[in-house]
């Protein structure tokens, strides 16, 4: 295993097997954080995560790049 650190304020652990990433940890304003597995499942997260996290995805309407609230996919998994 292997952990990296960016600029954009996320580390990533990879597969030094595979070379795949194996989770990626971001760390948001206010002290507030979230992990993925990849770009759908997030793995944990703190309390107020959700106010900084989004999806981006292509409006099947006005065919123009639109920001979603991370919820679209589902409640995160956090219980408090």
């Amino acid at each position: 295993m292997l952990a990296s650190a960016s600029h954009d304020n996320t580390a990533k652990l990879w597969s030094t097997e595979s070379g795949l990433c194996l989770k990626t940890m971001m760390h948001l304003p206010k002290k507030q954080w979230a992990s993925w597995q990849d770009q759908t499942t997030i793995l944990d997260n703190s309390e107020k995560a959700w106010r900084y996290l989004n999806i981006s995805a292509i409006d099947p309407l006005s065919k123009r790049l639109r920001r979603y609230p991370i919820e679209a996919l589902g409640p995160l998994p956090h219980k408090f």
